[in-house]
């Protein structure tokens, strides 16, 4: 898994940032430590050494977690007629589930500046409207602080 990071970072993330731009990214370095370190349980200490080699500065200026029951969401995964089967990690037990959960908002907790957490039972608009203005204020906030203005198309 790192060593995927390493090369999505060298050849994607970091020359993307040297140009300013905005990067977003489905999982990063907080999904390492909410399913590696807690879900199977191998500790954040151990998960910690890899990312500070690998991801080192290269770091989030946010992460959305969006919550869900660990039960209602495997419901969902389970209820999606577009899909066979289960991914491999769908597919663990729904202890592992809860262990990642717990660890997701153990981390936000940690980090809340930069870990926000977004109830994801509600529709998809005010899903939409919630991490919109959490974008929002995070890109008003990098352009009073640089030179540089993001516009919107």
């Amino acid at each position: 898994m790192y060593a995927a990071r390493a090369q999505l970072l060298e050849e994607l993330v970091r020359p993307a940032l040297a140009r300013g731009d905005v990067v977003v990214s489905d999982r990063y370095n907080t999904a390492s430590f909410a399913y590696q370190g807690y879900g199977r349980e191998l500790g954040t200490s151990t998960v910690r050494a890899f990312d500070r080699v690998i991801c080192g500065n290269t770091q989030p200026d946010i992460t959305i977690i969006l919550d869900l029951d660990p039960e209602r969401a495997l419901g969902r995964a389970l209820g999606d007629t577009r899909r066979s089967r289960l991914d491999r990690i769908e597919a663990q037990d729904l202890a592992f589930h809860q262990r990642v959960r717990a660890g997701y908002l153990a981390l936000a907790r940690k980090a809340p500046e930069r870990i926000k957490v977004v109830q994801a039972d509600q529709s998809v608009d005010a899903l939409q409207l919630e991490i919109r203005a959490l974008i929002g204020r995070l890109l008003d906030r990098k352009n009073r602080n640089s030179k540089f203005k993001i516009q919107e198309s």
